[in-house]
């Protein structure tokens, strides 16, 4: 067979998409702090969607885990690598930020949390 036959069997690479290559060129410290000035003026233009506070503080995060190095882009991921392995890290920091302002007087916190079934 000739090499410009089996050149031609061959399937052609396919390239992975944005998402899963890594960046092309090095950011300067001001093009990450204007990319980040527009990711928050993205995400206010969507606050009606979200009528509590803690959605739009815990929605943001999310939007920035996903645009983070981490490898899995779900939720668990994102607050382990970004809030520790320390299970009430999370609950403590959205305390100290949004919940003592939300629930001003408020000394004591109940959390209930569902297994994952139905909310039937």
């Amino acid at each position: 067979m000739s090499t410009s036959t089996s050149r031609s069997n061959r399937r052609p690479s396919v390239r992975p998409p944005a998402s899963g290559r890594p960046p092309s060129s090095a950011l300067k410290p001001e093009d990450v702090d204007a990319s980040a000035e527009e990711l928050i003026a993205f995400h206010d233009l969507f606050q009606d969607c979200f009528s509590r506070r803690e959605q739009r503080h815990w929605s943001l995060f999310y939007l920035c885990g996903q645009l983070s190095n981490i490898a899995r882009k779900t939720i668990e991921p994102m607050v382990l690598a970004l809030h520790g392995a320390d299970p009430n890290a999370a609950i403590r920091s959205w305390w100290l930020e949004v919940g003592r302002q939300a629930y001003p007087g408020q000394h004591h916190l109940l959390i209930q949390a569902d297994d994952g079934g139905s909310n039937d």
